[in-house]
């Protein structure tokens, strides 16, 4: 779905492991595609949506 209204919205993550706060942070990326007219308004993400970014 693209065209009037549509938007691409970009959601960015980094990951370190909780017992190593000094790692070098691992990034992650899922895009999804909106528009202002659809009903529904809640966006839903699993850990599948999001790919690694190198």
């Amino acid at each position: 779905m693209s065209g009037e209204g549509s938007n691409l919205i970009r959601f960015y993550i980094a990951e370190i492991p909780e017992d190593n706060p000094d790692a070098v942070p691992l990034f992650r990326m899922a895009e999804v595609m909106v528009n202002i007219a659809d009903e529904n308004k809640n966006i839903t993400l699993t850990p599948h949506d999001f790919t690694l970014i190198q």
